[in-house]
Formats: C-alpha cells, structure tokens, sequence
C-alpha cells in the first residue's frame, strides 16, 4: 500500500505496487487513463459522472486510493505508464471542483501527483472515509445514485446498504456528541 503521507508518494512507490502485485479491491483502484472531463457531449457526462462514482464509493465504505496512470490486467496493477498532462495542478483543481460542486454532502480528499516522463504524470486520488455519509451524486442537480465499494469494485447501494451507512453516520455523531458532553 501506499505511505499515510501523500506527499512521500513517487514513482518508486507506485512501481512497488506493480511489483508488489497488489490487487484491487475496496480501498484501492486503477485506472490506466485519465477520466475525458474535456469530451464533447454527451460523452463528458459519461466520464463526470464516472468519476464521481468512483470516489463518493471509497468515501462511502472504507475511504482508499483512486489512481490513474497504471496499466492493470484483470485488477492487477502491471505497469506505470502515467497520461499526458500539460497542468497537473489545474487537473486538481478541476477534480476538486467537480466533487465540491457535485456530491453531497461535501467529502475529504487529497490530490497528489507523480511525475512519470516528459509530459506524463501518474494521479493519486486520496479519499477519506466518511462519517458524515452517505454520500450521493447530483450532477447538475438531478439526484443520482449513492455508490459503496466491495472487493470487485464500486456498486449502487440498495435500501440495506443506505440504512447501515445513515445509521452508522447517526452512531457517529451520537459519539461526537457523548464526547464532547
């Protein structure tokens, strides 16, 4: 797994991965493309709303790593290849952006990235686990759905799953509260 400090995260440590053989899972994805947040419609809402998916999962079950830039077969991570990217701080920016404007409630993320090459950079998307969730996607304010992750990857939440995370949003708060008193 990657260190705490997202900072301390290079290429070394992405390679590790790779060597390491560290399978997908709850808290952790690949992805060998960035996400065409630029694409004409309709296909950049395809892509938005993939995104978002993706990190309200990890923040809706245990919190984990998104990362973009590793070429992976069947879930298994086998090379860093990284993706063109002029502005990396401008991607963050805009990934920032889309989660703040487009899920809610609001979720806790850092956005790292690595340099691979000349031009290329590979992406680490940090997402906490939440305890103030569920979280749901609204893209452009039509009420989507709310995401969880299992060991095969992010699925839609059924009736079950949304009682189990309000309740233990609700157990967590009582906590706060019983501590704070």
């Amino acid at each position: 797994m990657l260190p705490e400090n997202l900072r301390a995260v290079g290429l070394p440590e992405l390679e590790r991965l790779v060597t390491d053989g560290v399978h997908e899972g709850k808290t952790i994805e690949y992805k060998r493309e960035f996400y065409a947040l630029g694409a004409p419609e309709p296909g950049r809402t395809e892509q938005h709303l993939e995104l978002l998916k993706d990190i309200s999962s990890f923040a809706n079950t245990l919190g984990g790593d998104l990362i973009i830039g590793i070429r992976a077969d069947k879930g298994v991570p086998k090379e860093v290849i990284g993706f063109s990217e002029a502005d990396p701080d401008g991607l963050k920016l805009k990934i920032s952006q889309l989660a703040e404007s487009w899920l809610d409630p609001r979720i806790s993320m850092t956005i790292h990235h690595v340099q691979h090459s000349a031009g290329k950079i590979a992406l680490v998307i940090r997402i906490q686990r939440s305890m103030i969730g569920p979280h749901r996607v609204i893209y452009k304010n039509e009420f989507g759905q709310f995401w969880a992750r299992n060991s095969g990857g992010a699925f839609p939440m059924d009736t079950d799953n949304l009682r189990e995370a309000f309740t233990l949003s609700q157990s967590v708060a009582e906590r706060i509260r019983a501590f704070r008193r």
